[in-house]
């Protein structure tokens, strides 16, 4: 059933790309506000809101390239670009007086003159284009193809609680079709679009929503019950979560972020997951991590990043991100592997992880890393995880163990 966009719903997809792009906001939050402030409680309403918000925002440069303003040197009329991707999907365009002008014919002749160049075609900005050709080469395309696409929803049990096998048939009793995901155990791939924090098994701590490709990192630090564990870029931790289910709740992890009010969240979902085993610290300074050199048997350290691998999930990333900010962040990244590294014991495993498919941030890193600790560490095993091979999102993941 094709979708048709009522005047309400096009005022709030709008509203809320209007917030995305202008005012730095990411998109899941904006949507949540939108709904929240303003009482959007249908189903049907609010995933035609959600699918075309997104939808706007991934095709952001190609909207714009068709208008002639690309990058933005005028006001942005929101409205024609709806009603510029309505007519590119050969949607039904609202009754709407902001729409009465749009013009057809000229749309589908622009569209087919700019789909001819390959950055306004998959809508990204120059410096991604430039640097993911030089790194894929032919093979850039796919990752382009793959990057806008809509996410595919994926979910990790908590065997603290559950076993995937019988956690897929209590979904699939609740309504939720899924399947499993190969080369994940603890994953399973929800297989229709849908609410699924709506789901009685997630409020009781039985799940959480996590990528596939995000649950194969606490998996390649190889943890084992009794350990003692770092987690130095927790955030709101979910494979501090994961680390703790690998390990059967019994040891000790530390989660460490600079962000207080990501490790709030955090504590909340340890207790709902019902972990014990995990501290919660917020780094103030330097000191705070000095003191616990090589006392640690695993490091991970899952690392500031452009997320140039979650762009489907996050399609603001392409627009938000430039080569100064990925510059900060490839210092920012080179000083946490340097110094976290230090806190694993002999013989221990560092996990280097990131949500990017850019070389500079991944095996550009590993390398300056490793010439400057030479004899130190070597790289046991690495993984690029591509969104076009895997339909994962995009990691790179490296296992690094040290020798003396």
């Amino acid at each position: 059933m094709p979708i048709v966009i009522t005047p309400l719903q096009a005022q709030h997809i709008v509203e809320i790309v209007r917030k995305v792009m202008e005012n730095n906001h990411l998109m899941d939050k904006v949507i949540y506000y939108e709904f929240k402030n303003n009482r959007v409680t249908e189903e049907y309403d609010r995933g035609n809101i959600v699918e075309i918000s997104y939808e706007l925002v991934r095709w952001w440069r190609l909207l714009l390239e068709i208008h002639n303003n690309f990058p933005v040197t005028r006001p942005v009329d929101y409205y024609q670009l709806l009603g510029t991707y309505l007519v590119i999907k050969q949607l039904e365009i609202p009754k709407i007086p902001q729409l009465r002008n749009i013009d057809t014919t000229y749309i589908k002749t622009q569209l087919e003159t700019l789909s001819n160049i390959r950055k306004i075609r998959y809508s990204v900005p120059d410096w991604l284009d430039q640097m993911g050709f030089l790194a894929y080469g032919a093979e850039w395309e796919d990752e382009l193809k793959a990057m806008n696409k809509p996410a595919p929803i994926y979910i990790r049990a908590n065997r603290l609680k559950i076993k995937p096998t019988d956690l897929s048939h209590k979904l699939k009793a609740e309504g939720f079709d899924n399947q499993f995901v190969e080369g994940a155990p603890d994953a399973l791939l929800i297989k229709t679009r849908t609410n699924i924090y709506s789901s009685s098994l997630f409020k009781e701590g039985y799940f959480e929503v996590q990528d596939a490709g995000s649950q194969l990192i606490a998996m390649a630090l190889e943890v084992k019950p009794g350990m003692r564990v770092a987690d130095m870029c927790a955030g709101a931790g979910g494979k501090t979560l994961h680390l703790a289910s690998l390990m059967q709740n019994k040891g000790k992890i530390i989660a460490f972020d600079t962000q207080k009010n990501k490790l709030a969240e955090l504590k909340n979902r340890l207790a709902r997951a019902g972990v014990d085993m995990v501290e919660v610290r917020a780094i103030e300074s330097t000191k705070d991590t000095k003191r616990m050199k090589e006392s640690f048997d695993r490091v991970l350290i899952d690392a500031p990043c452009s997320g140039t691998g979650s762009i489907r999930r996050n399609p603001e990333i392409k627009w938000k991100m430039n080569t100064e900010r990925l510059h900060n962040l490839l210092k920012i990244q080179s000083n946490v592997l340097n110094s976290y590294a230090d806190l694993v014991k002999k013989d221990g495993i560092v996990v280097y992880a990131t949500c990017s498919i850019l070389p500079s941030e991944n095996q550009e890193q590993i390398k300056r890393f490793l010439e400057k600790k030479k004899g130190t560490f070597e790289l046991v095993k690495e993984q690029h995880i591509r969104p076009s091979q895997t339909d994962f999102d995009g990691f790179y993941i490296a296992q690094l163990k040290r020798l003396i």
